[in-house]
């Protein structure tokens, strides 16, 4: 069930918090680090929730506490990476949302966007590159994609292509 995975998460978050919050205050700020929390716990989970019957918007929501709650927090290992984008733009792209995805991918990765292109404010990331926040809006930064990236936005503009031709043949004249 897609809410108790939400749930998890969540959770998983909160105690992460708790748990950096405790140890700080034992140690005070010099401590070490506190993170527990691996960023690739929220690729996996909106991988998974696409392949529920989840709607767009909870696995939207899911994206946006990621980046606007938990990426700013002290609660994980690394910053988002590939693979957090990777998994956010196959949902988009499995429910037909060309257009989220590649306005997505253009806001986290800092690619040069057009005027339709314009930032969606719900599917923002944040990650620190080199030491420095960079990108639009409050703590705005970017995530590099790979590979991987470049194959789910050309399958997912080819498979929009075809589908606007009708489905048969769609070959180039």
């Amino acid at each position: 069930d897609f809410v108790l995975l939400i749930k998890l998460v969540h959770a998983a978050v909160d105690y992460a918090t708790a748990f950096a919050t405790n140890i700080s205050s034992n140690n005070g700020d010099d401590g070490p680090s506190t993170a527990l929390l691996p960023p690739r716990i929220f690729g996996e989970a909106i991988s998974s929730l696409s392949k529920t019957k989840a709607s767009l918007s909870k696995i939207k929501s899911l994206w946006s506490y990621f980046v606007h709650d938990v990426s700013p927090a002290a609660v994980l290992t690394l910053p988002p990476s590939a693979y957090e984008l990777n998994a956010m733009l196959t949902a988009l792209g499995e429910r037909g949302k060309v257009l989220a995805a590649m306005k997505l991918y253009h806001q986290v990765t800092g690619a040069p966007s057009s005027a339709a292109a314009a930032p969606i404010s719900t599917t923002a990331a944040i990650v620190e590159k080199d030491g420095e926040t960079k990108g639009s809006g409050e703590g705005m930064g970017t995530i590099e994609g790979d590979a991987y990236t470049a194959c789910i936005l050309f399958g997912m503009l080819a498979d929009s292509v075809t589908s606007n031709r009708g489905g048969g043949g769609g070959g180039a004249t």
